[in-house]
């Protein structure tokens, strides 16, 4: 039915990498 798919998410703050690049991808019926 559906499907969650994330692409390079990073999130910084000035020079600090909080979140590093993160792919991910859910595929209906998986539960995380």
């Amino acid at each position: 039915m559906g499907r969650i798919t994330l692409d390079k998410v990073q999130k910084k703050f000035g020079e600090v990498e909080v979140i590093p690049p993160l792919d991910l991808t859910i595929e209906d019926g998986e539960f995380v």
